[in-house]
C-alpha cells in the first residue's frame, strides 16, 4: 500500500512539474541565448566627390590604415590650374580696389581744392562788390568816371561767373566721388566672388585626395591606377577597427525582459574556449521581415503563424585582447543575463 502511495506521489510530482514546465513562458528564463548572431561593423564605402582619373592607389586589399592616411589620389593637374587662375583673379580684384581707393583719395583732394577755390571766389566777389559800390557812388557824385564804374561792374560779373563755375566743378567732383564709391562696392563684390571661386577650387583640389576617415582595414578595393571614376562611384570599403559590435536576432518570445545595459556573454565560433563580454546596447524597432524589400502580406490566403526575430545590438566591452581577432561576419552565440 505504501509502495502504491509512493508511486502515486511521484506521479503527481512529475505531472505537476510537467504542467509548470509547459506553462513556463520562454521569456521567463534568466538567460536568453541565440546562435543567430554575427559580428558586425558600420562599414564605410569611400567614393570620389568629383570625376577624374586615378593617379595613385596607396593601399592594398586588407591593409590596415590610420585616420588621415592618403588612400587614393586623383589627377589634380586641372584642379591646380583652376586654383592658380582663381588666385590670380583674387589678386587682380584686390589691385583694382586699391587703384579705385587711390583714385578716391585723389578725388577728395580735388574736392578740397575746389572748396578752397570757392572760398577765394567768395572773397574776390566781396571785394569786387565793394569796388563796384565805391565806383558807383563816386560816379553819382561826379568824383569818379563812368568808365571806372563799368570796369568794376564787369569785374564783379567775372567774379560771379567764376564762383558759379567753381561751384559746378565742386558739384561734379562730389558726384564723381559718389560714383567712385559705387565702383568700389562693385569691385569688392567682384573680389568676394573671386575669393569664393578660389575657395571652391581649393575644395576641388582637396577632393582629389581620398583620405581614411577613421582607423580601419581596407576591403573590396575597386580603385585601379588609370581608371576614370565618377562622383559617388565606390572605390573601396573601409572596415572600422574600433567599432565592431554583435547583432543577435532573438525570437520575439525571448525579449519580454530584455533591456539596454544587461550583461551579455559572447562566444565566437572562431575562438573556441574564449568568452567575450558585452552589454545590450539597444533593441531593434522592427523585425527583419518588416524591413524586407518585399514584406509579407498575411491579409490574404492561408496563414501559418511564424515566430518573428528582432535584432538586438550588443556592444562589446573594451580592453579585451580577443577583440583584435574578430572579423565582420563571424558567427557567435550570445547569452543575455536577464537576471530574473
Amino acid at each position: 500500500m505504501k509502495f502504491k502511495l509512493s508511486i502515486l506521489a511521484a506521479a503527481v510530482v512529475v505531472v505537476g512539474g510537467a504542467i509548470l514546465l509547459l506553462n513556463h513562458h520562454e521569456s521567463e528564463n534568466s538567460v536568453q541565448s541565440t546562435d543567430d548572431a554575427y559580428v558586425q561593423a558600420d562599414l564605410v564605402q569611400l567614393a570620389p566627390r568629383i570625376q577624374g582619373q586615378i593617379a595613385t592607389v596607396n593601399v592594398a586589399d586588407f591593409q590596415v590604415v590610420k585616420e588621415g592616411d592618403l588612400l587614393v589620389q586623383l589627377d589634380d593637374a586641372m584642379a591646380r590650374a583652376n586654383l592658380a587662375q582663381n588666385k590670380a583673379d583674387v589678386e587682380a580684384a584686390a589691385a583694382a580696389i586699391a587703384s579705385l581707393q587711390a583714385g578716391q583719395q585723389q578725388q577728395r583732394q580735388t574736392i578740397a581744392q575746389y572748396q578752397a577755390a570757392l572760398q577765394m571766389d567768395e572773397a574776390r566777389l566781396q571785394l569786387a562788390k565793394m569796388e563796384l559800390d565805391r565806383f558807383s557812388n563816386l560816379a553819382q557824385t561826379g568824383a569818379g568816371s563812368h568808365q571806372d564804374q563799368q570796369k568794376a561792374a564787369a569785374q564783379y560779373q567775372v567774379e560771379v561767373a567764376t564762383g558759379l563755375r567753381d561751384q559746378a566743378a565742386l558739384a561734379g567732383a562730389q558726384q564723381q566721388l559718389v560714383m567712385m564709391d559705387a565702383d568700389i562696392l562693385q569691385a569688392q563684390a567682384r573680389l568676394e566672388r573671386a575669393r569664393a571661386l578660389q575657395q571652391q577650387s581649393e575644395l576641388q583640389l582637396s577632393y582629389t585626395r581620398i583620405l581614411a576617415p577613421m582607423d580601419g582595414v581596407v576591403a573590396e578595393r575597386a580603385a585601379r591606377v588609370g581608371a576614370y571614376v565618377q562622383p559617388g562611384q565606390a572605390l573601396l570599403t573601409l572596415v572600422p577597427s574600433a567599432s565592431l559590435y554583435v547583432q543577435a536576432n532573438y525570437r520575439e518570445t525571448q525579449l519580454a525582459h530584455v533591456t539596454t545595459g544587461q550583461p551579455v556573454e559572447v562566444e565566437v565560433d572562431a575562438l573556441p574556449g574564449k568568452l567575450l563580454k558585452g552589454e545590450v546596447e539597444r533593441l531593434g524597432p522592427a523585425s527583419g521581415v518588416s524591413l524586407a524589400a518585399v514584406p509579407a502580406h498575411n491579409a490574404t490566403g492561408n496563414f501559418t503563424k511564424i515566430v518573428q526575430r528582432l535584432p538586438v545590438r550588443i556592444r562589446l566591452l573594451a580592453d579585451q585582447p580577443e577583440l583584435a581577432a574578430l572579423k565582420v561576419g563571424m558567427s557567435v552565440e550570445t547569452r543575455i543575463q536577464v537576471g530574473i
